[in-house]
């Protein structure tokens, strides 16, 4: 898979008022690590990988993918915050922007859950969603990643 440069959409938030929907432990533990919260644009899911068995129905699901979104093309594919704590090669946060698309909170966490995304945080947004999160899916990064 071709892994193209990074997306100008990716938004990036340092200071975050209390209305934005992400939870005050979210952005207390992002400013506590020197971390960067990152959220997606409207045509873009955040596959969160940390273990093998993710990485494979990613590679797996992804081409199925492609042929229903014609346009989806990965434009990420960096070490998540977690990669250095568990030594993990899987630990991946991989950006899939979809042109043309805008999608729902709920898509969102469906479309990214069938790419093979971490199941605990897909389900995890699921809770936020119906919480009223008006902001559920997020990175944190580290801030020489994020453009």
């Amino acid at each position: 898979m071709k892994i193209n440069e990074p997306t100008k959409d990716l938004e990036k938030r340092s200071d975050l008022d209390a209305n934005c929907g992400v939870s005050d432990l979210a952005v207390a533990y992002a400013k506590a690590h020197e971390l960067d919260v990152v959220f997606p644009a409207a045509d873009e899911l955040f596959i969160d990988i940390d273990m093998s068995f993710e990485r494979d129905a990613f590679i797996w699901a992804f081409p199925m993918f492609q042929q229903l979104f014609p346009g989806a093309l990965i434009v990420r594919n960096t070490p998540s915050k977690s990669s250095s704590a568990f030594g993990g090669i899987w630990n991946r946060h991989i950006v899939v922007k979809v042109p043309g698309q805008k999608f729902s909170a709920e898509q969102r966490v469906m479309l990214q859950a069938i790419l093979g995304s971490d199941p605990k945080r897909e389900l995890l947004t699921l809770k936020n969603i119906s919480e009223g999160d008006k902001t559920p899916t997020l990175f944190f990064e580290k801030p020489e990643i994020v453009p």
